[in-house]
């Protein structure tokens, strides 16, 4: 036998998909982070898929156990994030403010997308808001810091400033950043 990778992730205290995500790209040399049928995305998703039957249920318990990480994971936070992106459409609409969704952004030839630019702008805490950018998320300083590098310039230097919509609350050093 040997260790479980459940067990080991324990011991190193990692969540157990992010190890089994780890094995699988060492076992079939897989590039870190590659998407589609040929990452270790794929495999996680479809544990059916793994040629070796150990290792093919390993991975599966691994996923099963996971309670912070993983396909049922990540599913459930897109489900989270469009459903508080509806929620921020509604308010909008509720509130008789113009915007365009990322949708309608989308169909325009836009490549960066925030969840609504708003043609007049608003003035919100004494700044100008241009775009909103909903966050299904706790906005702390490190995932913050990440989202601006590759999300939010982007919308600033092609929409202006913008706000961020943190549903569950933002830590305070993030604020007015």
């Amino acid at each position: 036998g040997g260790a479980h990778l459940v067990a080991i992730a324990s011991e190193l205290d990692l969540p157990p998909t992010m190890l089994a995500r780890v094995v699988l790209e060492e076992r079939y040399s897989l590039r870190k982070g590659a998407k589609g049928r040929h990452g270790a995305g794929a495999l996680l998703r479809s544990p059916s898929l793994i040629d070796d039957p150990r290792l093919r249920s390993e991975v599966a318990a691994a996923v099963a156990s996971d309670a912070a990480y993983g396909p049922a994971v990540d599913a459930a936070r897109r489900l989270t994030g469009l459903q508080q992106e509806l929620v921020l459409s509604q308010e909008l609409r509720a509130r008789g403010i113009p915007f365009l969704s990322e949708e309608q952004l989308r169909e325009r030839g836009e490549a960066k997308t925030p969840d609504a630019l708003l043609p007049v702008p608003l003035l919100v805490r004494g700044r100008q808001v241009h775009w909103v950018d909903s966050k299904a998320t706790f906005g702390d300083p490190a995932s913050h810091a990440e989202y601006a590098a590759t999300q939010f310039a982007s919308y600033v230097n092609r929409y202006a400033s913008g706000l961020v919509l943190y549903w569950f609350g933002f830590d305070e050093a993030i604020d007015d950043s």
